[in-house]
């Protein structure tokens, strides 16, 4: 841009002198040599101009650059919470199933026992005998020929 700048005030000066002699002796050497300067400061004003434009160009191509980093950052933290959120959903169902597994009071269902604990009660529901321990209700059944009680989800 300085380059411009000089090549411009050259031109300037150069058109300045090859004026007729007669046009320069007319208004005096100093009319030519006030004509040079203010060409000379309109090509600086116009390069201080353009140099302005560029200056504004370049930041607002920063901006634009920082502002499409931050909205990369931001996408890929949308896409990591995203994930999180899959992965405790996931996690969620999965105790969910196990929970329905589970007969209140924290037995799997199947889960087998030789011997009931105390204070069993014997409710039947549909012509078939329970046994109600608290709150989790078994079956009898045979283990080869060893009586067994096996937990069962609540009758209904």
């Amino acid at each position: 841009m300085n380059s411009r700048l000089v090549r411009a005030a050259l031109g300037a000066v150069m058109l300045l002198s090859l004026a007729p002699r007669a046009a320069r002796a007319q208004y005096g050497r100093a009319v030519a040599v006030r004509r040079a300067v203010v060409v000379t400061a309109v090509v600086v004003s116009s390069a201080s101009r353009s140099a302005a434009a560029s200056q504004q160009s370049a930041a607002a191509s920063q901006q634009s650059a920082a502002q499409a980093q931050t909205s990369q950052q931001q996408a890929a933290t949308a896409q990591q919470q995203s994930a999180t959120a899959e992965q405790q959903s996931a996690t969620a169902a999965q105790q969910s199933a196990t929970a329905q597994q589970q007969v209140a009071g924290g037995v799997a269902v199947g889960t087998i026992i030789s011997t009931l604990p105390a204070g069993c009660t014997k409710p039947v529901v549909s012509g078939v005998e329970y046994n109600h321990c608290g709150s989790t209700y078994y079956r009898a059944a045979f283990n080869g020929d060893a009586l067994v009680y096996v937990a069962v989800a609540p009758p209904t």
